[in-house]
């Protein structure tokens, strides 16, 4: 008797504990004016992983507080709902702060898109930030393919030559993804040592990106045959 009273009193002990122990709903947080809860409802709402989810954190992906931007991004990135990559797409096009544009690029190398490693190419090709040129480059060995290796070994060179360790880093080691091969180069060693390495590494990438290109060019000419209907 006093377990079934327990139990019907339950309810409104709940109740009590959800006024009294401010219980919050996140999706009411995410407009609050103190950056901390605002970002702790983004990682709680984001977990829903749904569209609506995704069309709920677009505006807070651009927030003016960076730290809030940033955090939207992040879980904008960890989403498998295919509408959180759209945003993150629609973000990186019209977002200018170098600090976000980072955390975009790198939520951005989760996602197989043609757009997004489009998009990436880009980035690598024409960002000033160094940062983001290399999240980009890092992206594209994650997203990209064979053919990528040609304009990486360019941003290898270009940063060998500016001393931009970062960048010349990630972007070698996004060849190393693509042509599955492992070339000794270490970031820490000296300029010497990371030349021989990059010299060795574009004897193999050149090879491997030249042959990704026949194997290309020869499907577009004698495309496979379409598979028989089988009743």
């Amino acid at each position: 008797m006093k377990a079934g009273r327990s139990f019907l009193l339950l309810p409104l002990v709940m109740t009590c504990l959800f006024v009294l122990g401010g219980c919050r709903d996140p999706e009411k947080q995410l407009d609050s004016p103190k950056p901390e809860e605002r970002v702790r409802a983004i990682r709680e709402v984001a977990l829903r992983d749904t569209a609506a989810t995704a069309a709920r954190l677009a505006p807070l992906a651009v927030h003016e507080d960076a730290a809030t931007a940033q955090e939207a991004v992040r879980a904008l990135g960890r989403m498998h709902a295919p509408q959180a990559a759209a945003v993150l797409r629609d973000v990186m096009a019209k977002e200018q702060r170098p600090d976000v544009r980072v955390e975009v690029v790198t939520a951005l190398a989760h996602d197989p898109a043609p757009e997004t490693a489009a998009m990436l190419r880009e980035a690598a090709r024409s960002e000033t930030d160094s940062g983001v040129r290399a999240a980009a480059a890092a992206g594209l060995g994650q997203v990209g393919e064979a053919e990528d290796v040609r304009l990486l070994i360019q941003l290898v060179d270009s940063a060998f030559k500016a001393g931009d360790i970062l960048t010349e880093s990630r972007a070698f080691g996004a060849i190393e993804n693509l042509c599955r091969v492992r070339f000794g180069y270490d970031s820490r060693a000296s300029q010497p040592e990371r030349f021989k390495a990059i010299e060795r590494m574009k004897k193999v990438a050149y090879a491997a990106a030249r042959e990704s290109e026949r194997r290309k060019a020869q499907a577009r000419i004698h495309p496979p045959a379409p598979r028989p209907i089988i009743p």
